[in-house]
C-alpha cells in the first residue's frame, strides 16, 4: 500500500489498534460514544497524547486496560509534582553572581574622590591670636587662662556630659562676637561658597533662622577658622596626571564639613575638568560628569604634597600628628567612622587602587523587589540629609544617613555635610551614637513617605580596594635639595609663614632660627616657579651652595611636617560582578516543558490538538442530541398499483 494511502487509511480504512473504523462524523452517528469516536478517529489517544491510553480500548483485557490507566495517572501525578518543585524553586527569588575580569579602560572606571582630614583641630597660632600662651609652663601661673582654654575645647572639639554654666556660655558668646577672630572663618566660608575671588563677607544672621541654628553656624565658622587660615592650606600641591592646577589654590583648603571637623575634599574628574574650572567649591561638589582621564601606574593618578604643620598643633583628636585619608566614590559622603589610612609626617605613601564594578541585570531589577534582590536602584531611595544632585544611593551613604538620623533625633544636631556640626554636650551624645554605628542599619526613605528601610547595597556600584603598595622615609637628605619643585613649594610656604605674626611666633617656638636663616640667605632660584623655565643644572649648582645650617633646618622641617601621597590604579584588570536571576523566566518555561515532555510525552501542540478535538467532540454531541430530539417525518402512503382491467 502506498504511504499516502496508509496515512489516509487511519481515517477512512482499518486501524490495526482501534478496530474497525467508526462511522463518519458527518453522518451524525457516533459509535461507542462521541468522545471515543472523535479521539479514535484522529488517533489522539493512540498516538499523540499520553501514549498508551489506547491500551484501555475495550478490545484489550480489563486488567491490562486498568494497569495502563493507573500507570498513566501516576505519570501525570509525578509530572505535576516535578512542575510544582520547579515552580517553588523559581519563586524563591534567588540571585546569582558571576565574576568577570575586564581589561582596564578610562571609560570603564572613574577615579575616586579623596578626603583628607587633619588630626589638628585647633592651631597654636589661632589661640595665640586669642591671647592665650600656648607654653605649658605658663599654665600653672595662669589658671584662669587654662580654664578658659578648656571651656573652648569642650565647647568646640571635645564635648562634655555636664551642661555649661551661664558664665561659660557668656565667655563663648564674647569670643564669637570678636570680628577679627570671626573674620578668619568668614573668609573661608565665603571662599567656599563664592570661589577664590570672593568680594564680600557673609551675613551672620539669616532671615527666619532659629537662634539655635544661628549659634551653631557661628561656632562652626569659629571652628573652621581655628583649623586653618585663608592662604595657608595644608595641601601645598596636588597633581592629577602631572597637572598641578595652580590657578585654584582655594581647592587646597579644608572646606568640606564632616563630623571630624573640616576636611580637604578632592574630586579629580571635576576639579580638573575645564567645564567646571570657574565654579566655586560648593558648586563643584554638586556637579559631576562621568569622565575619567587616569592611566595605570604610579606615574599617573593623584599626587598630593601635604604640610601637616606639626609645630602649629594645639589640639589633636588622634593624640598624634598626621592626616586621615579616605578614598571613596565621588558621589559618596566619606564614612569617617569606618576604614581610613593614617598618614604620618616624614613619610611617602604609594596607594594602589583595584576597582570593582557591580552590575545587576535589568530583568532581575524588574522581577524582584529590593528586599528580594538585596539592592536598591537610584530611583528607589532618596535621603533626607544628602542632596540628590550631589550624592547617589549607596550602602555607605545609607549608613551615613542612618547615623545622621539617629544623631539628630537624640542629640538635636546635624553631622551631615549641610549641617553645622555638634557642639558642647551634643558632641558627647554624638560620640556615644558613633560607638553604635554597626547597629544602625535603617534610614528614612523619602520615596516611601520617610519610612525607615534597611540599608542595602546599590544595584550598580563602583568600589575600590585601596592597598598600601609602599611606605618610604620622606624626604631623603642627599637628594631633597635637588628637587626644585619640591624645594620651592616648601620655601615659599615657610617664607609666607615667617611674614605672618602669629604663625611665625608658633613656628619659632619649635624652629627658632629657621626664619632668620631663610631671610639672610640669597636664595632667588624660585622666583620663576612654577613656570619651571630655569636651567636645572644651574639651579642644582646654586642649591648645592645652600648653607649647611639652613639645609639641615629645611630637611628637619620637611622630615617632621611633610607628607607625600601617590594614589593610582595598579592593576590591568577590572573585576566585574554581574548579579542576575538564578533562573530567568525563559529557563523556567523550558524547565516545565522539559519535565512534562520527559514524563508524559506531551507538548504544546498536543494541548492545542486536545482543545480543538474537545470542541469538535462537543459539536458532535450537540449534533447527535439534536438528531435524537428531532421528530421523524410520517411515512406517506405509497400509491396503490393500478388495477388491470
Amino acid at each position: 500500500m502506498p504511504a499516502r494511502e496508509k496515512s489516509l487509511g487511519r481515517v477512512s480504512g482499518q486501524n490495526p489498534v482501534s478496530g474497525p473504523p467508526p462511522a463518519s462524523l458527518s453522518s451524525g452517528n457516533v459509535n461507542n460514544g462521541g468522545w471515543q469516536s472523535v479521539f479514535t478517529d484522529y488517533l489522539i489517544i493512540s498516538n499523540d497524547w499520553l501514549h498508551g491510553f489506547h491500551f484501555s480500548h475495550p478490545r484489550y483485557p480489563k486488567l491490562f486496560s486498568f494497569m495502563s490507566v493507573v500507570i498513566q495517572i501516576l505519570s501525570l501525578a509525578f509530572s505535576v509534582y516535578l512542575c510544582l518543585l520547579a515552580t517553588w524553586d523559581y519563586q524563591e527569588h534567588l540571585m546569582t553572581s558571576d565574576i568577570v575580569d575586564s581589561v582596564y579602560s578610562k571609560e570603564l572606571v572613574l577615579f575616586p574622590a579623596v578626603t583628607l582630614c587633619s588630626s589638628n583641630r585647633g592651631q597654636r597660632s589661632f589661640f595665640k591670636r586669642l591671647g592665650f600662651s600656648m607654653n605649658p609652663k605658663d599654665w600653672l601661673s595662669h589658671r584662669n587662662q587654662s580654664s578658659r582654654l578648656e571651656v573652648i575645647k569642650n565647647m568646640i572639639y571635645n564635648g562634655r556630659s555636664e551642661d555649661f554654666t551661664p558664665a561659660e556660655l557668656d565667655y563663648i558668646e564674647e569670643l564669637l562676637a570678636q570680628e577679627d577672630i570671626m573674620d578668619i572663618g568668614h573668609d573661608l566660608e565665603a571662599m567656599r561658597m563664592e570661589g577664590p575671588d570672593f568680594m564680600k563677607k557673609l551675613n551672620l544672621t539669616k532671615e527666619g533662622e532659629h537662634e539655635h541654628e544661628h549659634n551653631h553656624r557661628r561656632r562652626s565658622i569659629f571652628m573652621m577658622g581655628s583649623q586653618q587660615e585663608h592662604g595657608f592650606p595644608s595641601l601645598l600641591q596636588f597633581k592629577f596626571n602631572d597637572d598641578p592646577l595652580e590657578d585654584r589654590p582655594d581647592l587646597r583648603h579644608a572646606l568640606y564639613g564632616t563630623s571630624q571637623g573640616f576636611c580637604t575634599h578632592i574630586r579629580p574628574h571635576v576639579f580638573w575638568n575645564p567645564n567646571f574650572r570657574n565654579l566655586s567649591f560648593d558648586e563643584m561638589i554638586r556637579s559631576h560628569e562621568e569622565v575619567n582621564t587616569s592611566n595605570i601606574g604610579d606615574t599617573s593618578g593623584l599626587t598630593i604634597l601635604i604640610d601637616a604643620e606639626v609645630w602649629d598643633y594645639a589640639h589633636s583628636m588622634e593624640k598624634a600628628a598626621g592626616f586621615k585619608l579616605y578614598i571613596h566614590h565621588f558621589r559618596d559622603h566619606p564614612a569617617l567612622h569606618l576604614g581610613k589610612l593614617l598618614l604620618r609626617p616624614g613619610q611617602k605613601y604609594h596607594v594602589g587602587l583595584s576597582p570593582e564594578l557591580i552590575f545587576t541585570t535589568p530583568s532581575a531589577i524588574r522581577r524582584f523587589y529590593p528586599e528580594e534582590r538585596k539592592c536598591y536602584t537610584e530611583d528607589e531611595f532618596d535621603f533626607n540629609w544628602l542632596p540628590d544632585e550631589e550624592f547617589r544611593y549607596s550602602s555607605t551613604n545609607c549608613l551615613n544617613v542612618a547615623l545622621f538620623d539617629k544623631v539628630y533625633e537624640e542629640c538635636g544636631c546635624s553631622t551631615g555635610p549641610d549641617g553645622y556640626g555638634c557642639f558642647g554636650t551634643e558632641i558627647t551624645c554624638r560620640d556615644r551614637i558613633l560607638d553604635q554605628v554597626g547597629f544602625l542599619k535603617f534610614a528614612q526613605n523619602k520615596k516611601r513617605g520617610n519610612h525607615s528601610q534597611i540599608c542595602l547595597p546599590s544595584c550598580h556600584d563602583e568600589t575600590f580596594e585601596a592597598r598600601l603598595d609602599g611606605q618610604f622615609a620622606f624626604p631623603e637628605y642627599n637628594s631633597f635639595l635637588f628637587e626644585p619643585e619640591f624645594m620651592c613649594l616648601m620655601l615659599n610656604r615657610i617664607e609666607k609663614i615667617c611674614e605672618h605674626k602669629f604663625k611665625r611666633s608658633a613656628l619659632s617656638e619649635i624652629y627658632p632660627d629657621l626664619c632668620e636663616d631663610l631671610q639672610n640667605s640669597t636664595l632667588d632660584f624660585c622666583e620663576e616657579f612654577p613656570n619651571q623655565n630655569w636651567d636645572r643644572i644651574a639651579t642644582m649648582n646654586r642649591m648645592s651652595m645652600v648653607q649647611d645650617n639652613l639645609s639641615r633646618s629645611l630637611f628637619l622641617y620637611a622630615r617632621e611636617n611633610l607628607i607625600q601621597v601617590k594614589i593610582y590604579f595598579n592593576t590591568l584588570h577590572v573585576k566585574k560582578l554581574i548579579r542576575s536571576e538564578k533562573q530567568p523566566m525563559i529557563w523556567f518555561v523550558a524547565n516545565l516543558a522539559g519535565l512534562i515532555g520527559l514524563v508524559v510525552g506531551s507538548s504544546l501542540l498536543m494541548a492545542c490538538q486536545a482543545f480543538s478535538y474537545s470542541l469538535l467532540w462537543c459539536g458532535v454531541e450537540l449534533k447527535d442530541l439534536n438528531c435524537r430530539q428531532r421528530p421523524s417525518p410520517r411515512a406517506s402512503p405509497s400509491p396503490s398499483p393500478p388495477h388491470e382491467p
